[in-house]
């Protein structure tokens, strides 16, 4: 992202990389701090004199036979306003979902549970954490098994272009809302649908009505973990009947900074990390091994990261648990139910992560 602000009687840029903010030069001159907002709204197609309300926009540069799209947000802030452009390049390795679930028995875990018939799959995390990136990636594996599948995504916005794929835009200004659009696609026919995001009451029970049908419906949710995701269900007040038979199951990710391979030193056996990610479960009780951390570089100042990895939970939904579930079980008792052939948690593939030495403790 590019962050371009108000900042001491003109403006500052920021970037954020890898997760964290980082100033590129020193303050703008207000002229040109206003002329650079003007400039960006001019390419984004919105309205110049409009300063009192937000605005979303897009636009797009070609750069080395690239296309890159950038997403616009400008909304008024104390001294003006604040633009953020979100910067959009595809990259066809991370439509693998090998590329992105690194650990091979959960990628193939995940790739099971996208080739469902029918049902709701659920991507869940917080923002920011690429579950749009993993429900692309299943997409592709879903057509890359069957090409005679119809494929429908409703979105907001489309991230990217997809080949195979019907897109369809949110327009909430022409009343074409996830509902709404919902309704009309399930009547065209589809095999498999992409629901964005389940924002309310009413979407998840369509969600849940149109995976009850015989159709592959993926979406997702703003969750941190597989078990919080049911508890979010149940708050929205979807029928325990309808979510107990169309669930399939949930991936829940976070991003965690990723270490140069060359920056790396081994931590001390006896740190107090370590001791603390064997009470914690992460490592086993008996785990001797050794760990790496990041060191400063030349290259990678901060300490030996550079990029991002995902760290996945993936759960199945057994028929135990959809028993549980069934009978609106509290969700103390939905931890009792896992089956740990069919529950990868996050302390197991942090473990992969660790002993792979692709993360720090």
């Amino acid at each position: 992202d590019v962050h371009i602000e108000p900042h001491d009687e003109g403006g500052r840029i920021r970037l954020r990389v890898d997760g964290r903010m980082c100033p590129i030069r020193a303050a703008i001159a207000l002229r040109d701090f206003h002329q650079v907002i003007s400039r960006i709204k001019v390419m984004s197609e919105l309205d110049i004199t409009g300063v009192r309300t937000p605005q979303d926009g897009r636009f797009v540069v070609r750069a080395n036979d690239q296309r890159i799209e950038f997403r616009v947000s400008v909304t008024p802030c104390q001294g003006g306003e604040k633009l953020v452009l979100r910067v959009v390049a595809p990259n066809p390795d991370f439509l693998d979902l090998a590329n992105l679930i690194l650990s091979g028995p959960v990628a193939a875990f995940a790739k099971e549970m996208f080739q469902s018939p029918s049902g709701l799959v659920l991507v869940t995390g917080p923002s920011g954490a690429g579950k749009t990136t993993t429900l692309y990636a299943a997409l592709n594996a879903i057509q890359g098994s069957d090409h005679t599948l119809n494929i429908v995504t409703i979105e907001d916005p489309v991230e990217h272009r997809l080949d195979f794929a019907t897109q369809i835009q949110v327009n909430r200004e022409l009343q074409l809302d996830f509902p709404q659009i919902l309704r009309t696609i399930v009547r065209q026919d589809p095999d498999v649908i992409l629901v964005g995001e389940i924002r309310d009451a009413e979407s998840a029970a369509l969600a849940l009505e149109a995976a009850m049908t015989g159709h592959l419906v993926l979406s997702s949710l703003h969750t941190y973990s597989a078990l919080e995701t049911l508890v979010r269900l149940q708050d929205l007040e979807v029928r325990p009947y309808l979510l107990a038979s169309a669930l399939k199951g949930v991936i829940s990710q976070q991003l965690l900074p990723r270490l140069c391979p060359g920056c790396t030193e081994p931590v001390p056996s006896d740190a107090a990390v370590i001791t603390r990610l064997k009470t914690l479960g992460v490592l086993e009780a008996d785990w001797s091994g050794v760990l790496s951390r990041g060191k400063d570089c030349e290259g990678f100042p901060s300490g030996g990261e550079s990029g991002r990895v995902g760290a996945y939970e993936v759960m199945f939904v057994t028929d135990q648990l959809r028993d549980q579930i069934d009978c609106g079980a509290p969700p103390s008792e939905f931890e009792k139910t896992l089956d740990p052939q069919y529950f990868f948690s996050f302390p197991r593939y942090c473990r992969f992560l660790l002993k792979a030495g692709l993360v720090a403790p």
